[in-house]
């Protein structure tokens, strides 16, 4: 699982111009999308948890799909991870 999360920041890194530091440079860009990430999936969980509220979904449903988003942001490289992915 978290292989298949390195490997698009590990693509975007072989493709993107070497012109400064480009270990530092990737890890910025890679924190960015990081975060970017984690907000997306944190939305994801209130609208789905606001659905269920109002009823629109079963109980089974949110806690199914509230479980992949957990699995999804548990895939997403931080802190000691995300450098190791990076640094190469």
């Amino acid at each position: 699982m978290f292989s298949q999360a390195c490997q698009p920041l590990q693509l975007e890194d072989s493709i993107a111009d070497d012109f400064d530091e480009p270990g530092r440079e990737a890890l910025v860009r890679a924190k960015g999308h990081m975060r970017l990430a984690r907000k997306m999936a944190k939305k994801a969980a209130r609208a789905t948890r606001k659905v269920a509220k109002q009823g629109e979904i079963s109980r089974a449903c949110r806690k199914s799909v509230l479980g992949k988003i957990k699995n999804v942001k548990k895939a997403i490289p931080r802190g000691k991870r995300l450098r190791q992915c990076i640094l190469r």
